[in-house]
């Protein structure tokens, strides 16, 4: 590429690589090399006082390092009967975009994104299209729709115009240039310039919901675990009754249950011996 930089710069002049230095293209290393000195003396900026001295040197330079390497000049001599890459040639876009800046680059960039991208959306919306054409479904609603209208007494003009309303509006808009990435990262850019100054609010209002969402959920799991408990403390006092009823049933069948009069109570401190029975008085 650099060869390609320099015989494009040559061509100014006029002049090959071998006539600017005077020289034959069957020259030898050692012509070059002498040719390159002779004119080195001459051409030098601390020679030549002419204000083009030192592009001058520097092309003579370059065409030195090319002529005096076998495989530099070999392409050198294919450039002067193939003549530079044309447009047909990857060398050719090649050459022109190693010599943009990085601000030219990134526009180019930006302007085949924008391109590419239109041509994505349009090719979705085709498909989606002819999709939407060759579903079943549409064509029943199609058959369906018109068997209504007709009914209703519109002519087959009407029916298709209807018909074609309710594809578009299942279909959508199709994509314009306001959907490329010039304008979205236009409305993109408004909306930062619109939310960056409200976001320390926002992010408070969002840490504050956030804290009271948690709050909320601590209730909740605080009233289920309270629910739980008191659960807990029912069954269990409820197994507390049963099992005293248990034990109060148990305690009622051993003991013998007898009509209460003085002669019986008597009859009980006399005889220490005996079970002691409950006494119950006569009813």
């Amino acid at each position: 590429m650099d060869i390609f930089d320099l015989v494009e710069e040559i061509d100014q002049t006029k002049q090959n690589f071998y006539e600017y230095m005077e020289l034959t293209q069957e020259a030898t290393t050692s012509e070059v090399r002498k040719a390159y000195r002779k004119l080195s003396l001459v051409l030098h900026p601390d020679k030549n006082d002419a204000e083009d001295a030192e592009i001058k040197f520097r092309w003579l330079a370059g065409i030195y390092e090319v002529l005096k390497d076998k495989e530099k000049r070999d392409i050198y001599d294919r450039v002067l009967v193939e003549g530079l890459p044309d447009w047909r040639s990857p060398a050719f876009y090649f050459r022109r975009m190693r010599k943009i800046g990085l601000v030219e680059a990134l526009l180019y960039v930006f302007v085949l994104i924008t391109v590419f991208q239109y041509f994505i959306h349009m090719a979705h919306h085709w498909e989606k299209k002819f999709t939407l054409k060759e579903s079943e479904h549409i064509k029943i609603a199609r058959k369906s729709t018109r068997k209504k209208q007709k009914a209703a007494g519109k002519t087959d003009d009407e029916i298709e115009k209807i018909i074609e309303e309710q594809e578009a509006q299942l279909l959508g808009a199709p994509p314009t240039i306001y959907d490329t990435l010039p304008f979205q990262s236009w409305h993109f850019g408004k909306y930062l310039a619109v939310t960056v100054p409200q976001l320390p609010w926002t992010i408070k209002a969002m840490y504050l919901e956030r804290q009271e969402e948690k709050a909320e959920e601590e209730r909740i799991q605080k009233e289920e675990e309270e629910e739980i408990q008191r659960r807990e403390d029912e069954k269990r006092e409820k197994k507390e009754r049963k099992k005293e009823k248990r034990r109060n049933f148990a305690y009622d069948e051993k003991t013998e249950i007898i009509p209460w009069t003085p002669s019986a109570e008597s009859q009980s401190d006399s005889a220490p011996d005996s079970p002691r029975r409950t006494l119950r008085p006569p009813q």
